[in-house]
């Protein structure tokens, strides 16, 4: 029966749909796509309203609520060109409604997969699903949809705009606002300047008697200060290891979570310091973990870390994160990690910052991330101390390194290298330790250039160290051993810290606070339980009363199972000779790291060892818990309810 006229009407315009109505269509889902996308990330991955334990580990701030709508809006309008073009190739085909079911489906994966807690196969099914549903009932109501969509699209776009006036205008006319309240400082005020060379361990730099010339610009500024041998930080990663660095406190103070936020109750040294009128700020490469979402951006007037760059920006995005994951590390060659802020991208980012204002003091805090593995420095580092023989050979093998969050499998390939292509690893981190020397040399010579060089306090550190192969190990955050807590520590002030000197006490990166705010004649380090640095070479002769430097981890359970860490939380003491550590799960070691730095002989089962550690942890316990209520169980890491009351 031949069809009648309607019915053919209404088949041509299931099939014959314009090129503009595609494309306008497009935008309609991507900007509404993007707009509840924003609003999703910054509820779970920013704001954190909801516990997911979703284990993504990009984060997002406030700008997602513009970035992801202009991201989707893009992504949907080069999808709808697609399909445009087919259209006219195969004109046959009912466009509208494939148009109509893929941009559905992609909306609602979209969605859906924004907590992380939903698998990639129930993902594809739910959006399959209801895209087919809510598709059908698109299609039914197709005149109307093609009608009204002009309409949304322009009603999106004005929340997009609004989005980015609000958030970015906002952003900056509260640090313009809070800059011009800021109390008088001081006008003999200097300037604050921290540098954290993030996984940086102290013997691989030449200052320190490493044997490969990977520091010289470190050397020399390290002889015109004063430099700590054995500087042990509180943890042997990222998030802990900072909330020591500004806090002065230990992981334990800030609470029992692997990933606890940074505890409010503490006075931060940027907090401090705005209260004293200095123009505070942070620049963040590790903007997984030193960031805006874990607490660090209190007392900040300008904190840099998300959204540094367009790629960054699509990065925090549902699909760019799907497709980076997924395709740009199998396609992408050694030549960059695709996202890594360098190093002279933050000391870009600082000195457009400083640029803004001269005439108040600064205090910058400065995170590099080009140490942290992978380790593709750029090419002129690469080859300093490898060769690019090596690399072809070892090129397949390594390519799957190329996202920095370790999971088990990717640590334990690092294990399972060959003996070349695992040196390489240590060539190319030497390599990019020497790229940061140079950009340091650059960051001291930009200061030397405005004539910041004068009155300016430098402090050059690291969060933590590495592992290559010592115990068996490999990254960071696995253990509590010398090579993953030993870090380089400089501080630099010509005519106000003497050229030259070298501690060997060890001391805690705790002290950092208490340190600077001696060295600027403030009252306030009495905040801080860790004591000031400045008497070790103010006062030589005296031996300062203080607790030896403690480290701690919360167990992770997502390393892999043979590694310390993941069987329980670990604690760590180190003194002048022993370095003793102590677990939840396994019995104590004990290291004399005088005589055997790198921890290759276990004394604690010795005669001498078990005396040792008598002492030393009674000192380690009465740091965790100083009130020792219950001594018996301190010292048994096996007493479940005693943890929980020491990780309160």
């Amino acid at each position: 029966m031949p069809q009648s006229v309607e019915n053919v009407a209404q088949d041509n315009s299931a099939r014959n749909v314009s090129a503009g109505s595609l494309l306008l269509l497009s935008a309609c889902f991507g900007l509404i796509t993007g707009l509840v996308e924003g609003l999703g990330l910054l509820a779970f991955h920013g704001f954190q309203w909801f516990s997911l334990n979703s284990r993504i580990p990009e984060g997002v701030s406030v700008e997602i609520l513009w970035v992801s709508p202009v991201f989707n809006l893009f992504f949907f309008l080069f999808i709808g060109l697609v399909i445009a073009s087919l259209s006219r190739l195969f004109p046959r085909l009912p466009w509208l409604r494939v148009s109509l079911f893929l941009f559905s489906c992609m909306a609602i994966a979209d969605w859906a997969g924004l907590t992380g807690r939903i698998g990639p196969i129930a993902v594809v099914a739910l959006s399959a699903g209801f895209g087919m549903v809510v598709s059908g009932r698109m299609f039914q109501n197709r005149a109307a949809i093609l009608r009204y969509a002009p309409v949304t699209v322009r009603w999106a776009a004005v929340a997009t705009l609004i989005a980015v006036v609000a958030v970015e205008g906002g952003i900056r006319l509260r640090e313009q606002i809070a800059t011009s309240h800021l109390p008088a400082a001081s006008k003999s005020s200097p300037n604050v300047l921290v540098v954290v060379v993030d996984t940086l361990r102290a013997d691989h730099l030449s200052t320190y008697g490493y044997a490969r010339p990977t520091s010289p610009h470190l050397d020399r500024i390290a002889q015109q200060g004063v430099l700590f041998e054995n500087a042990v930080s509180t943890s042997s990663w990222t998030l802990p290891a900072h909330q020591g660095l500004l806090t002065g406190r230990y992981p334990h103070e800030h609470g029992p979570l692997r990933e606890q936020p940074l505890n409010r109750s503490f006075p931060t040294l940027a907090g401090v310091l705005d209260k004293h009128g200095y123009r505070t700020a942070a620049f963040s490469a590790n903007t997984d973990f030193f960031n805006r979402r874990a607490g660090f951006d209190r007392g900040f007037l300008h904190f840099e870390d998300y959204f540094y760059s367009l790629g960054d920006s699509a990065y925090r995005t549902f699909w760019g994160r799907l497709f980076f994951h997924n395709y740009v590390g199998n396609l992408v060659g050694l030549d960059e990690l695709p996202g890594r802020k360098k190093a002279a991208d933050v000391n870009q980012a600082l000195f457009h910052w400083l640029d803004r204002d001269h005439d108040k003091p600064f205090f910058a805090f400065l995170n590099y991330l080009d140490v942290h593995g992978p380790y593709i420095p750029e090419r002129p580092y690469r080859y300093k101390f490898a060769n690019a023989a090596s690399e072809a050979q070892c090129a397949p093998t390594l390519l799957a390194r190329l996202n920095p969050f370790h999971r088990p499998d990717e640590v334990e390939g690092l294990l399972q290298l060959s003996p070349t292509c695992f040196r390489l690893q240590v060539d190319a981190y030497d390599g990019a330790i020497s790229y940061v020397d140079d950009q340091i040399a650059s960051l001291f010579s930009s200061l030397t250039e405005r004539g910041l060089d004068k009155n300016t306090l430098v402090v050059i550190t690291s969060d933590h160290g590495e592992s290559f192969g010592e115990h068996g190990l490999v990254s960071h955050g696995t253990s509590l051993y010398h090579e993953q807590l030993w870090v380089p520590l400089i501080y630099w002030w010509p005519g106000h810290v003497p050229a030259g000197k070298r501690i060997e006490r060890p001391i805690s990166s705790a002290s950092l606070p208490a340190t600077v705010l001696d060295l600027l004649g403030e009252p306030d380090r009495k905040d801080y339980p860790v004591a000031s640095l400045a008497q070790l070479w103010n006062e030589p002769s005296v031996s300062p009363d203080w607790p030896y430097p403690l480290s701690e981890m919360a167990q992770d359970l997502y390393i892999p199972k043979q590694f310390p860490g993941y069987r329980g939380w670990l604690k760590s003491l180190a003194d002048p000779q022993w370095h003793l550590i102590v677990a939840q799960a396994d019995p104590e070691e004990l290291y004399d790291y005088s005589q055997d730095p790198i921890e290759s002989r276990n004394l604690a089962k010795t005669s001498e060892g078990k005396a040792v550690i008598a002492g030393v942890e009674h000192q380690l316990w009465n740091q965790v818990s100083p009130d020792n209520s219950n001594k018996a169980d301190l010292v048994n890491p096996l007493n479940q309810p005693t943890i929980a009351r020491i990780a309160k």
